[in-house]
């Protein structure tokens, strides 16, 4: 994460147009700067902010999506191509490689969320019916 010039951070203050700039401090409403620890993604910029988690960081770069902690190509988007099995959810794993997880199975069903298929207790009852 780049912070600007040796981690100085742009701060709004009483009015537009009412910059300060400030070092790495501690005592930030009672917290260490949030700052300090790169929370936003490689070359993105870190601002304190007012509310909890009391930073926000800069938008991805064009082409890219997330919310400037974690960006992601969509091309790169595991989930793009909805690997899961229908109505299953896919959750992006943070990698590298960047992966998926698929959630449960319906519950009428038995997978990985991925593959969903009938139980086979459900099967062998259904042919001796």
């Amino acid at each position: 994460m780049v912070v600007g010039v040796e981690s100085f951070f742009p701060i709004m203050g009483g009015f537009p147009g009412n910059f300060q700039l400030m070092f790495p401090f501690r005592n930030f409403h009672g917290r260490d700067d949030p700052c300090i620890n790169t929370p936003c993604e490689e070359g993105l910029l870190c601002f304190l902010d007012k509310k909890p988690p009391y930073y926000t960081c800069s938008k991805c770069p064009r082409g890219y999506e997330g919310d400037g902690i974690i960006c992601y190509h969509p091309v790169e988007d595991p989930c793009a191509s909805q690997p899961c099995y229908p109505g299953v959810s896919c959750t992006i794993q943070v990698g590298p490689p960047r992966t998926y997880k698929c959630g449960e199975c319906p519950s009428d069903l038995v997978g990985d969320g991925k593959t969903c298929v009938e139980s086979v207790y459900r099967l062998s009852v259904k042919e001796l019916s």
